[in-house]
């Protein structure tokens, strides 16, 4: 009989808090807080630019099937340029326009209001202060309900 052994590696951030005189887990935060700071500005653009094309996608005539991927592929590009940054809802919200659209089938029409809500919603959340909590999660509970209209179970 063999036996397995797994080595586990520890990362370098642990080795360097671990260590005397090492990094405290605040001041590591606080570093990766600076070191994404300007990338912020590019994230929002790149939030922005895809919210217009979300919405110049609805606008158009053409395919369902293929219209409806390249929303998902946008809706994609928002939920990775959001999730570096304190903006979750905004994530959140794009990862449940993904759900609904994830679960579209080929060959049915596409009920495009649901992008309207979301680029509103997602426009909506991005311009709420930073301690409107309660009402960016409102928001997204009307999204979820959206979705669970459309089939598509919210996972907490």
């Amino acid at each position: 009989m063999s036996v397995v052994t797994w080595v586990r590696r520890k990362s370098r951030l642990a080795t360097m808090i671990n260590e005397r005189g090492g990094v405290s887990i605040g001041a590591a935060l606080k570093q990766a807080e600076a070191n994404l700071a300007p990338m912020r500005d590019e994230g929002m653009a790149v939030i922005n630019a895809r919210l217009k094309e979300l919405t110049a996608i609805r606008s158009e005539d053409g395919p369902t099937d293929d219209r409806v991927e390249r929303a998902y592929h946008a809706s994609s590009a928002i939920l990775d340029a959001a999730s570096p940054f304190e903006i979750a809802h905004v994530s959140k919200a794009a990862h449940n326009l993904c759900e609904i659209a994830d679960n579209h089938q080929a060959g049915r029409e596409f009920d495009w209001r649901v992008v309207d809500v979301h680029v509103g919603a997602m426009t909506l959340l991005m311009s709420l202060p930073t301690d409107a909590t309660a009402a960016r999660d409102q928001v997204l509970a009307g999204l979820y309900q959206v979705a669970e209209k459309k089939g598509v179970e919210h996972k907490a």
